[in-house]
């Protein structure tokens, strides 16, 4: 297998390489929850996300989770929405890096509580947790594994966990939900990606690799690849039975419609 990286635009340059690409079954991309807010985002792709593609399997399912607030306010999650709801439009919150995610999460998120914040543009997720715990941005929205350490140690609050479920590796944060927000629940998942015109037969070796692929990791304890993907808030989803097909019709369904 040959990894070719190609970053850039929410990943629309990567995909619209693929969307040209032979449909042979050998050249398929890896692509987050922002493949299918992309449509959104961009008005003129250089791709059809529907027509043009066709959903392999999906891979992984990270936990993406509200950061925290910098530790002087001593909030609990109540405290903290009741301090954004009372403030409306003065809160800041980090941006690192454009992307669909990182957009859609945390504006579900502001809806469903009733706040406003100001986005501040940085370059990552460190920077955005320095800038939360140094008390300089109200809260950040990132995944929860940047940020385990600083959680464990009380740096941080951690609002929720976005997806249906508790996370296995933190049961004491609640959902998006039971926080008493179930419209800002968003699942981001990881999956594969081919060109749309695969024959039937070549997309079922293809999902068949990735299951195999996914067994492996499971069965087989190799450190190098549980150290990948084993750390808090990342989960390598189980393939089975017609799970690529309904892959399929997730990535088209929420293409049309971006939750």
């Amino acid at each position: 297998m040959v990894v070719e990286n190609r970053p850039g635009a929410g990943g629309t340059i990567g995909i619209a390489a693929l969307a040209k690409s032979p449909p042979d079954g050998y050249t398929l991309a890896v692509v987050s929850t922002g493949h299918v807010v992309n449509p959104v985002l961009y008005a003129n792709l250089p791709y059809d996300t529907i027509k043009d593609l066709s959903g392999v399997a999906p891979i992984a399912r990270p936990a993406l989770r509200p950061g925290g607030l910098a530790p002087a306010r001593g909030e609990d999650r109540e405290g903290f929405v009741a301090h954004g709801q009372g403030e409306a439009r003065q809160l800041t919150t980090p941006l690192p890096a454009p992307a669909a995610r990182r957009i859609s999460a945390p504006k579900k998120f502001r809806m469903a509580a009733g706040i406003d914040a100001v986005h501040v543009p940085l370059k990552g997720s460190p920077e955005s947790l320095t800038e939360t715990m140094g008390g300089r941005t109200h809260y950040s929205w990132t995944p929860l594994s940047t940020a385990v350490g600083q959680i464990k140690e009380g740096r941080l609050l951690a609002l929720a966990v976005s997806t249906a479920k508790r996370s296995p590796q933190f049961p004491e944060i609640p959902t998006i939900a039971e926080a008493g927000f179930p419209k800002a629940e968003f699942n981001f998942w990881v999956g594969m990606l081919a060109p749309a015109g695969d024959a039937a037969a070549v997309l079922g070796a293809d999902r068949a690799e990735a299951a195999a692929g996914v067994a492996r990791r499971r069965e087989h304890a190799d450190p190098e690849l549980n150290s990948a993907f084993g750390k808090p808030a990342s989960a390598m989803v189980g393939i089975s039975g017609n799970c690529g097909e309904r892959f399929a019709v997730l990535t088209a369904s929420a293409s049309s419609r971006p939750s």
